[in-house]
């Protein structure tokens, strides 16, 4: 097995800078040469951010793919927060072309960001699946007591893929997929955890600290000193709803030191970013008119708005 660790993102041009963010943060903490593995809906939109991820001194190589495979139903999508690029992952084998050998591998999303060096966690993990013979390492998130087995978060996922390609991984979990009974109300994590019915290496929290936007627990949050830090479901730092909540200043601190722009916002539903302005000015006073990028981030933000709707 290389002893070079991939690390593999899907997504579609929705998170482009998502995307971005998070593999600037990882590759700016490692200390060794790492490959970046991407499957894209539209490669061609994440040209510019691929143009800046290709001058870091710890990529050792990166390999964007199209997801170009078609005629596939993806479940349960319908007036999501998430997209069908939350599925690419059960196509890895199907999309990579043969050339593009793997071997180590951890699968992280895209709304991730990386503070402290994961690397020796990581490969003490890929010790632990070779002596205690798991195909996977994951965090686990709850019991499942419907199953009757813990039930992992897919957000951070390790796993050698040569072996996975042995034992027919991704064949099976796609075959489950396509299983129209199932009700998969969390996606792919759904599906991933339905396949291996709690048959994995628990990983480090550090690997996977998830966190609520909502939980104002940023001084627990620096205590615990995590390494990938994951913000769940569809409250996420880059909606003006959010900037009340210190959790989501830890993201925009790491975006910040990235692309030297104090934030980055993108619109949500026109309730909700107004609403997220009176709280902020209720909690900022008149001190956010002066500040200029997010006086500038909320025209841009507002403007939409008004695009939008004007065009209906």
């Amino acid at each position: 097995m290389s002893s070079t660790i991939t690390f593999i993102y899907c997504f579609d041009e929705n998170y482009n800078t998502q995307a971005a963010t998070s593999i600037l943060s990882l590759l700016r903490k490692v200390n060794k040469e790492i490959d970046i593995t991407i499957i894209h809906k539209n490669k061609k939109s994440f040209k510019k951010y691929l143009n800046i991820i290709s001058r870091e001194k710890f990529l050792r190589k990166i390999k964007v793919f199209d997801f170009n495979l078609e005629n596939i139903a993806f479940p349960n999508l319908t007036n999501k927060h998430i997209s069908e690029a939350t599925y690419y992952r059960l196509f890895i084998d199907e999309v990579i072309d043969c050339e593009h050998s793997l071997g180590k591998v951890v699968y992280i999303d895209s709304d991730i960001i990386c503070l402290n060096d994961p690397l020796n966690y990581i490969n003490d993990c890929f010790i632990d699946l070779e002596e205690e013979n798991f195909l996977l390492g994951a965090k686990t998130d709850s019991f499942d007591e419907k199953y009757n087995f813990k039930y992992f978060n897919a957000g951070v996922l390790i796993f050698d893929y040569s072996k996975w390609i042995q034992n027919n991984i991704f064949e099976s979990l796609r075959k489950i997929l396509y299983q129209k009974e199932i009700n998969f109300q969390y996606w792919d994590q759904d599906v991933l955890n339905y396949f291996f019915k709690g048959n994995y290496k628990e990983i480090d929290e550090t690997l996977n600290f998830e966190i609520e936007i909502t939980e104002d627990n940023r001084n627990n949050f620096i205590n615990e000193k995590p390494i990938f830090v994951h913000y769940l479901g569809n409250k996420k730092p880059w909606h003006v709803s959010n900037l009340v909540y210190k959790n989501t200043h830890i993201y925009q601190e790491v975006f910040n030191s990235i692309f030297d722009k104090k934030y980055f916002l993108l619109p949500d539903k026109f309730n909700l970013d107004l609403n997220g302005f009176f709280s902020l000015y209720k909690k900022e006073g008149v001190k956010i008119i002066f500040n200029l990028s997010l006086v500038i981030s909320f025209f841009s933000i507002f403007r939409h708005h008004i695009i939008k709707k004007f065009l209906q």
